[in-house]
């Protein structure tokens, strides 16, 4: 029995306009959150991060735990796919970081992004109160999640040329077959890229040997030409051909019309 597929739910993917738009929407202590964000990939569950595996002057965070909600509770373990990681953050987003970190006390085990009162942020708590609002207030998309953040990231860095391995990277997919899976569309196509560059290394090959490109395709067609005619004058040596027409129709310039 064939299961059904199952559907995803559709990514939405923002620009950097959009990401400060909605940085500068929601509430003042939580901007530098939805930069962090966008700019790093990570899971909404991942965003826990501790101050102490932050190294803002290399501009890198170390993606060790995760928090899930789950039935209105966080569940504290490792990341999903089991594997740490190391992500790397634009300089504005360290600076804004560490302005953000400068008056409070120096506790590596500390959240970097806390509730108002305190504790880590509950996503589905956070999301009505602050992200809901913010998205609206900016007239993004109403389906647009807290998760599309992470999308973002991935369509950021393709969009500055990020290789299929360094999207994998950064956004910690266990595959990079998984990483084409989510965002296979969005890598621009490389075939006419690919085939002018085929053109010109032919044509430096043809160069090399001393030949013109288009005078060795003419060559070839004459030699196809002249072929194809002694075929049909083996086979019909009495036919209407002659040597003459051997000449007319295989020297003519490419392109040359046979016909009246």
């Amino acid at each position: 029995m064939k299961l059904p597929k199952v559907r995803r739910t559709e990514m939405h993917f923002l620009d950097a306009e959009q990401v400060e738009a909605l940085a500068e929407a929601i509430d003042r202590q939580y901007a530098t959150l939805i930069r962090f964000a966008a700019y790093s990939g990570l899971r909404p569950s991942e965003l826990t991060a501790r101050v102490g595996r932050l190294d803002l002057l290399r501009g890198s965070a170390r993606v060790v735990e995760a928090a899930p909600e789950i039935d209105g509770r966080l569940h504290w373990g490792g990341v999903k796919t089991h594997e740490s990681r190391t992500v790397r953050l634009p300089r504005s987003i360290s600076e804004e970081l560490a302005a953000d970190l400068a008056g409070r006390p120096r506790d590596p085990e500390a959240l970097v992004f806390t509730a108002p009162l305190g504790g880590p942020p509950r996503p589905h708590t956070w999301v009505k109160s602050f992200f809901k609002p913010a998205v609206r207030a900016v007239g993004l998309p109403e389906g647009l999640r807290l998760y599309d953040l992470r999308h973002t990231c991935a369509s950021l860095l393709i969009a500055q040329g990020a290789s299929v391995k360094a999207v994998q990277a950064q956004i910690g997919h266990a595959t990079a077959s998984i990483t084409l899976d989510t965002y296979g569309h969005l890598f621009p196509s490389e075939l006419e890229a690919l085939a002018d560059r085929l053109e010109q290394a032919r044509a430096a090959a043809l160069e090399n040997r001393g030949a013109d490109p288009v005078r060795t395709s003419g060559r070839h067609a004459e030699r196809t030409c002249w072929s194809l005619m002694r075929r049909r004058w083996d086979s019909n040596p009495r036919g209407p051909l002659g040597s003459g027409d051997f000449q007319g129709r295989c020297l003519r310039p490419l392109g040359h019309s046979s016909g009246p």
